[in-house]
């Protein structure tokens, strides 16, 4: 899968999923690197046809959202150890979802799948 790492997302997280073949991008590596707003943000990520993959759990709450369609992966509170383990299955099991469109929040012991739909 095609996904934009967020700053929040550590490094051995970064290295376990290159290695399981997704193809990464990260926001250090765009112009503003993690100074970018939330909105480039998405942005480059929907233009690149990229998940982006987050801890900010504020990030998808808001009007950025409403009424477009993004590929979104909110992670949790997990130990870091456990994040790269937790990001693979959530990919695994939703990332299809993710790529039609939609908002998943993973917790440890809980998933929150919100897909997008355009008012109609």
């Amino acid at each position: 899968m095609r996904l934009l790492l967020d700053t929040s997302i550590p490094q051995g997280a970064t290295e376990a999923l290159v290695a399981a073949g997704h193809d990464v991008s990260c926001v250090s590596a765009l112009p503003k690197g993690a100074a970018s707003t939330d909105a480039k943000v998405l942005e480059h990520a929907a233009r690149q046809g990229r998940i982006l993959v987050t801890r900010d759990q504020q990030l998808g709450e808001h009007e950025l959202l409403l009424g477009h369609e993004h590929r979104l992966l909110r992670v949790g509170n997990f130990k870091l150890a456990d994040q790269a383990a937790a990001i693979l299955q959530a990919l695994a099991e939703h990332g299809a979802e993710m790529e039609r469109g939609a908002v998943v929040t993973v917790e440890p012991g809980h998933v929150k799948v919100r897909p997008f739909t355009d008012g109609s």
